[in-house]
């Protein structure tokens, strides 16, 4: 399903593949077009910030919020990690497979996730309610506020070769 490129049919194609299977699988409707945001975009809050496009279109899109960025984080020591007992509505679960970020979404209240699907749709799931793909590895992490994650952004966009003018 998140490999098709037609967006429109990717609800049917979710129906078709969970028809007969119990699942809590909510589609939520997206105030943004889908095709212009990923996970990531979505769970650091710049989709559609003029400030993160502005970087993000330059050069080609090149650079942008994406599963590098998470990694340049991690390794940085820049995301809290917590247990999934500590997690707090608007915190992030990433989902690793073969021990890289392969998807991200952010905890609800009731400890469900909300995540934007490839391309594709935003969905509210129970944790384990995603394409397998993505992988069954979860870890949480506090989500930091996004001025702190902008400059990060900004700074992981410099060591990516984009020069800001002063």
């Amino acid at each position: 399903m998140t490999q098709n490129e037609n967006v429109a049919e990717h609800e049917a194609i979710l129906a078709s593949i969970t028809e007969g299977l119990p699942n809590s699988i909510k589609v939520l409707p997206s105030t943004v077009p889908l095709e212009r945001y990923t996970c990531i975009v979505h769970v650091f809050g710049f989709t559609e910030k003029p400030e993160y496009v502005g970087i993000a279109a330059f050069g080609t899109g090149r650079v942008f919020a994406g599963i590098e960025f998470v990694h340049w984080m991690l390794d940085r020591g820049k995301l809290m990690e917590i247990q999934f007992q500590e997690c707090q509505k608007g915190d992030i679960i990433l989902y690793f497979a073969l021990g890289k970020v392969a998807h991200g979404g952010l905890v609800t209240a009731n400890s469900r996730v909300v995540s934007k699907w490839g391309i594709g749709l935003l969905c509210e799931h129970e944790v384990y309610e995603i394409p397998a793909k993505y992988g069954e590895d979860v870890h949480y992490f506090q989500r930091p506020p996004y001025e702190t994650v902008y400059d990060l952004f900004c700074q992981y966009a410099e060591d990516s070769g984009i020069v800001f003018a002063e």
